[in-house]
């Protein structure tokens, strides 16, 4: 047997001869008679030296009595027996490290006696402010250390090496299935060995045996002169042959006695070097106290607090972003929560203090997907009643939230029998609830989709809520989607892209869907950003963006680049992020991310932090504080992200900034022009290729992301895209219903896939069909006149009935829109097909033209129906119930000066919360 090292309470560093690593805990009881003079007077010079020095010196007497009282309380030693036998060496005296070491070597002299071990222990100083420790760093005093090597061969001692398997083969035995227990046959004949070779060295060992009925009579002893023994029953029953001896049966109680041997802590927890300021460490219990009381008084605080729910709806996840920056800010003075809306049980919110809203449209400024039942919801809570047995019929959901619809005087009929309704009776379950005012920004924010994201704003008033602030439109022009420009109207190319789907069945569509294509972004852009990253990771190898767990990522941060395929482990608190999957940092700014749109304030607030440059730094932080200046830069120069560079050059620009910070490329949708019947295995899109010059024609070229990636494509190249469907943009059920088309330039790409449709129903004999009138725009015939040949052939075989043109830069012709048409020559075709035949109706194309046909169609609804504007505004609402009034309409277009200068300046106006000025 050899020393190990141990440690008792009163700081105290021995070395005893036990067969365990252990630690002492030293509360001595003192053997005197209790209450005798003499113990009374050493209790007296305890007292003393504890009020003088805040601890006292132990008798040599008391000192070896806690020791082995210690010995003899350790409840997991099976050599107890012994404990009266223990010799201990007094060191508190010990003066330096040459001095230790020499009581060292004569502690292990004396405890191995040539072979007749004997039971001690050393005990060095205590450990005492200002000095330092006393300890044995080795877990033994002998030990030496062991190392299998390439050929199997083992350096050092083969003790510390595992040789069971090895033992086991040269037995003989198989390894290869436990059933042979050779596991157990190497133990035991390795456990022999020892034995033997102890025994013929004659040095004193014991086997489990022994050991174990001598501890069974230590047991029996201790239990008649104490009443019991402690004792651990996993500690004391040997690893080998258990069962077979006579502790295995034995009912034990683990229970401490002080004085006690403990565990000495990890030398490394514990050691402080020198020049190192002590401070106390706080056990877990202090902490987790601490903690408790800080979470109680903070519980009290909050619920004093306002309560705020903040529901976001998605499509993108920037609105989940600004729902969290909100609930920062909101936490200054409220107790908010943040759930998604399909999360939400919308019972809850008549008793809700305060509802914040945070969205964005999508489509056809309809809500995400994830709001879709809280918005059918809060529609049938907002239900209004007159209070008598008949209520009012359920006002239109696209007449309540469309913004075309609610132009001019399209809704005055409405608004005016909603005043006759008291506040009360008309809200619904929402009555009690008093609303503010929507914000509106982010991208695409175009009139038609601004006055739809503010629904809420409706069903506030159709619920009878106040207003407390002006609802805002947002600058359109801020939009990231496309950069389409006044002062850029460039697009005189439009391709018919053909797309291979035969193999995919993921790609089944019906005429009106629309494709949603990943495009890429160009390589210049791509390249001018890779040069500025100052600290990339290889280009080669795919690698994976980690952050640490349960943390957001620090922005601007180097990040951990682990690589997927093993070639780094990362630290045990980092985690991989989902946002992108394993890709080089070229593929990731090439397909994932947005480096083609203006980069948002707050990207700019992250690069003024690594501006070196303090003109630069200052100008990024203008332009990340100053909402105004911001805009008037955006609009005016529309930089991608290499541009923005280019002008702060001493930028240092960070991969794991643009990896967690930059947007991501979204996807493109198309309304799919094709009929599935009429070209199998294809989805044809008809695509108008952006190209325009920023800074009122004199900036740089800038090219639509999705649609000049399009144009690029050769022949066999694989298109990433999906099928959305659009179930309010189908053709009637039956063929004979009459039906009006407008699209105007790139809009009539759903009517083809309606005519092939209709052309293979002809060639099919399915029967007859319904007048089908097409109204089309273009700039002139010579121009952008697309699809000509086939509106022509469609009209010839019956697939339309009539097909007219309207031109808008005809020479020598008056100016002509869609709206023109529709008025001057289908007026009283519109109010036949709509209010008489129970037609249906297609809108297709920008949103300022969708608009006017809207407005058209209402004015023409009252002049030829013998009505007023509010009764034909009524008429449309409900033929948008019954889905007979179709629009798709472009979220982005073209516009003019004039409409983008006095947009904007409505938008900065609200922002500085005063009227608007006249337009300029």
């Amino acid at each position: 047997m050899v020393a190990v090292a141990v440690m008792v309470s009163v700081a105290v560093s021995v070395a005893v001869s036990v067969a365990v690593a252990v630690a002492v805990t030293v509360a001595v009881a003192v053997p005197i008679v209790e209450n005798s003079p003499a113990h009374t007077q050493r209790l007296r010079e305890v007292a003393a030296d504890i009020a003088a020095s805040g601890s006292y010196r132990l008798r040599e007497p008391e000192l070896t009595f806690g020791a082995k009282q210690a010995w003899r309380n350790a409840a997991r030693c099976v050599g107890r027996i012994q404990w009266n036998k223990l010799q201990v060496f007094d060191a508190r005296d010990c003066a330096g490290l040459g001095e230790m070491f020499s009581l060292l070597c004569s502690h292990i002299q004396f405890a191995t006696n040539r072979g007749n071990i004997r039971s001690a222990i050393t005990i060095f100083p205590p450990r005492a402010r200002g000095r330092g420790d006393f300890r044995i760093w080795n877990p033994q005093l002998i030990r030496y250390a062991g190392y299998r090597q390439p050929d199997g061969s083992v350096r050092g001692d083969p003790a510390n090496v595992d040789i069971t398997e090895e033992v086991a083969e040269r037995m003989g035995l198989d390894t290869g299935s436990s059933s042979s227990l050779w596991k157990d046959r190497a133990a035991v004949e390795v456990n022999v060995a020892v034995l033997h070779s102890f025994q013929v060295a004659q040095v004193t060992i014991v086997d489990h045996h022994a050991a174990t009925e001598s501890f069974m009579k230590h047991l029996a002893a201790e239990g008649r002169a104490r009443g019991g023994c402690p004792a651990d029953w996993a500690w004391i029953v040997p690893p080998l042959s258990g069962s077979l001896t006579p502790v295995f049966h034995q009912e034990m109680v683990n229970y401490h006695l002080s004085p006690t041997f403990r565990y000495q802590p990890d030398a490394w927890k514990v050691y402080v070097s020198k020049g190192t300021t002590v401070t106390r460490r706080k056990t877990f219990k202090e902490v987790a106290n601490a903690v408790k009381i800080s979470a109680k008084l903070m519980g009290h605080v909050m619920a004093r607090r306002v309560k705020a729910t903040i529901l976001y709806a998605t499509e993108t996840g920037k609105s989940r972003t600004y729902a969290w920056n909100l609930c920062q800010l909101f936490r200054r003075a409220f107790d908010p929560k943040v759930l998604c809306m399909d999360e939400y049980d919308v019972v809850a919110l008549e008793h809700e203090t305060l509802v914040l809203v945070v969205t964005s449209t999508f489509g056809n400024g309809d809500p995400p997907e994830c709001a879709e039942s809280f918005s059918k919801a809060l529609m049938e809570m907002t239900s209004p009643y007159t209070g008598t047995s008949q209520a009012e019929p359920p006002m239109s959901y696209k007449l309540r939230f469309n913004s075309v619809s609610q132009s001019d005087q399209l809704v005055s009929s409405w608004k005016k029998k909603r005043r006759q309704l008291s506040n009360t009776d008309s809200a619904g379950n929402l009555g009690a609830l008093r609303g503010c005012g929507v914000r509106v920004g982010g991208p695409g924010r175009t009139p038609l989709l601004c006055l739809r994201s503010g629904r809420g704003h409706a069903a506030g008033g159709a619920g009878g809520r106040e207003r407390v602030l002006p609802l805002g439109e947002g600058d359109e022009l801020c939009a990231q989607e496309e950069s389409f420009r006044t002062w850029a109207r460039q697009v005189f190319q439009t391709l018919l892209v053909r797309v291979g789907c035969a193999e995919q069945a993921g790609l089944r569509y019906l005429p009106g869907d629309h494709l949603g294509v990943f495009p890429a972004n160009r390589q210049e852009l791509v390249r001018g950003v890779l040069e500025r990253v100052e600290d990339p990771p290889p280009p080669s190898s795919p690698w994976a963006w980690r952050a640490a767990t349960g943390t957001p990522p620090v922005p601007g941060a180097r990040g951990d680049w682990g690589n997927p395929a093993g070639g780094s482990t990362p630290g045990p608190r980092w985690v991989l992020q989902p946002r992108l999957p394993p890709c080089t940092l070229a593929q990731a700014l090439t397909f994932y991310l947005d480096v083609a749109a203006p980069p948002s304030p707050q990207f700019l607030q992250l690069l003024g932090s690594l501006a070196r440059d303090p003109a630069e730094r200052e100008r990024l932080q203008r332009l990340a504080q100053d909402a105004r200046l911001y805009e008037e830069w955006k609009w005016f120069r529309c930089p991608t992200l290499p541009e923005v560079l280019a002008e702060f050059p001493s930028v240092a620009l960070p991969a794991a900034l643009l990896l967690s910070q930059l947007p991501l490329l979204q996807p493109r949708y198309y309304s799919i022009s094709s009929a599935p019947s009429a070209h199998p295995g294809e989805i044809h899109l008809t695509v108008a290729v952006v190209t325009y010059h920023s800074e009122n024609g004199q900036g740089p070229l800038h090219y639509g992301v999705c649609s000049t990636w399009l144009a690029r494509l050769q022949p066999g190249d694989t298109v990433p895209a999906f099928i959305r469907g659009a179930p309010s943009f189908r053709l009637p059920p039956t063929p004979d219903t009459p039906c009006i088309l407008v699209g105007p330039g790139t809009g009539v790409a759903p009517f083809r896939s309606f005519w092939q449709h209709r052309l293979q129903l002809l060639r099919a004999g399915g029967g007859p069909l319904g007048p089908m009138v097409l109204v089309f725009g273009c700039r002139s015939s010579a121009l952008d006149h697309i699809y000509r040949e086939e509106m022509e052939q469609a009209r010839e075989q019956g697939a339309l009935s009539q097909v007219l043109t309207a031109f808008s830069r005809q020479p020598g012709t008056p100016k002509t829109y869609v709206q023109d048409v529709l008025r001057a020559q289908l007026a009283a075709e519109v109010h036949r097909v709509l209010c008489q035949h129970g037609g249906h109706m297609y809108v297709c194309g920008d949103v300022t033209m969708a608009t006017e046909v809207l407005q058209t169609v209402q004015h023409i609804l009252a002049q030829e129906g013998d009505m007023t504007l509010g009764q034909a505004g009524d008429v449309i609402s409900e033929l948008r119930d019954k889905n007979r009034y179709h629009e798709d309409i472009f979220g982005l277009t073209f516009r003019t000066q004039e409409v983008a200068l006095r947009i904007r300046s409505q938008s900065f106006s609200l922002q500085e919360r005063r009227p608007p000025g006249p337009a300029p």
